[in-house]
């Protein structure tokens, strides 16, 4: 399987990846977040800030030439007042 999960480093976001891992033994997991840590069950991280994020994940899907990728987009922010404070 192969997969893009938004908000790979928050708590849901790092379970999906790990069952993802678990479960496909052939799987490749992209994991985009703006939090900057370590996580295991990620092939490979991009550090990417909200607003930029639609466009990574287009770049990512053009690079990869089985075009079977599943999104998983679990990004959000964790507080109601950082929410409004992001709305464009």
């Amino acid at each position: 399987m192969r997969a893009i999960v938004t908000g790979c480093n928050g708590y849901i976001g790092k379970a999906l990846c790990k069952y993802i891992k678990d479960r496909y033994e052939d799987s490749f997991v992209i994991g985009i977040d703006i939090k900057q840590e370590e996580n295991p069950y990620v092939d490979i991280f991009y550090n990417v800030e909200a607003s930029n994020r639609a466009v990574i994940i287009g770049e990512v899907m053009n690079k990869q030439e089985n075009k079977n990728i599943n999104v998983f987009h679990l990004a959000a922010y964790a507080s109601v007042p950082d929410s409004f404070r992001h709305l464009s």
